[in-house]
């Protein structure tokens, strides 16, 4: 056997190795990618079992990248065949037809590189697109467990509010009752304020009618203008000496009504001081003796048993100013005018 021969002999046993084992790296490679995409997209369809699938996929890319390690490794290999038996060729003759063979073998060995280099790439974008799915598993994830609290949250309150609803249904009897009760009071309290002011009403209409009629005990009939000293020209000027006090019978101390009769009704309605402040400088009764005209007026007392000295401190300031003055004893504070042809002392 020649050389060439024995070189010839060796090619079959030098690429058929290399052809099968490049064979089996594509079968491993499919695989490998078949099993991860058939992994992934259960996964993907069924939100329930994430955790799971998760777990999955980590291993089968855990697998399938020390199987493309596996393939970058045979890739190589086969390169560095390719180079050996080319560097072979280049150092051994040969004949023509086993240069041809060795070539076309190297060539094929290179296009067989070149396809397991290419599945190696697909191989790596289908393990990013695996890992990006992974991720976006892991965010499905979260937002099914924040959906799931949530929808916990929601069902405690709904919970909540149905038990408050149950309370609530429970109290209704008794709070039906405790209404009706509440609105008979409320009725029983209406009708008794309707009573009160009508009650209310028919005191006012009595009092306004009181006060209309002449007081039997604290109400004096006065002429208004008595006789003194025989005396009719002059008016009187009416003082109320009650309780020690001293009020003359004008604004603000009585008000004056007149009826149909044509009667005037004095009423006191506020008290004047004592002597001591009556007597005093710039009083309303120092006043009143102030602007008397003593040629066309006089004061005529009308004296309470309790202020017979303050009647008599009256009379010496009286005296004093040369004021001539008469005085009826009584007990009565209000006066009923009755009309004699003089004028009206309410009117002064």
């Amino acid at each position: 056997m020649t050389h060439h021969d024995s070189h010839a002999s060796s090619q079959p046993s030098i690429l058929m190795p290399a052809f099968d084992c490049g064979l089996q790296l594509l079968v491993m490679v499919l695989g490998t990618a078949g099993l991860g995409w058939i992994a992934i997209w259960p996964a993907i369809r069924d939100n329930r079992s994430l955790a799971s699938d998760q777990q999955e996929i980590q291993l089968q890319l855990t697998a399938a990248s020390r199987g493309q390690e596996e393939l970058c490794r045979t890739r190589d290999a086969k390169r560095a065949e390719a180079d050996e038996l080319e560097k072979r060729l280049q150092d051994e003759p040969s004949r023509d037809t086993d240069l041809q063979d060795i070539r076309a073998s190297h060539a094929q060995l290179l296009q067989e590189s070149d396809l397991l280099r290419q599945q190696s790439e697909e191989h790596a974008q289908q393990l990013q697109q695996a890992q990006k799915r992974q991720e976006q598993l892991a965010e499905e994830r979260k937002r099914l467990e924040a959906e799931r609290a949530a929808l916990a949250e929601k069902l405690r309150q709904l919970e909540q509010t149905l038990r408050d609803l149950e309370r609530k249904q429970r109290a209704s009897a008794e709070e039906k009752a405790l209404i009706e009760k509440l609105r008979k009071e409320l009725d029983g309290l209406e009708q008794k304020i309707r009573e009160n002011a009508e009650i209310e009403r028919q005191r006012r209409e009595e009092v306004a009618r009181e006060k209309k009629k002449p007081l039997e005990r604290q109400t004096i009939l006065v002429d208004t203008q008595p006789r003194f000293q025989s005396e009719r020209g002059r008016k009187a000027l009416f003082v109320v000496l009650s309780e020690g006090t001293v009020t003359p019978v004008r604004e603000p101390h009585y008000s004056f009504e007149t009826d149909a009769d044509s009667a005037t009704t004095a009423m006191m309605v506020q008290r004047g001081g004592d002597a001591g402040q009556a007597l005093a400088e710039g009083s309303d009764f120092m006043k009143v003796l102030d602007d008397l005209n003593v040629k066309k007026e006089y004061v005529f007392l009308l004296v309470d048993s309790t202020s017979f000295e303050t009647f008599r401190a009256v009379r010496a300031e009286l005296r004093k100013r040369n004021v001539d003055n008469g005085w009826t004893p009584t007990e009565a504070v209000h006066l009923r005018f009755v009309d004699s042809g003089g004028d009206d002392p309410g009117t002064q």
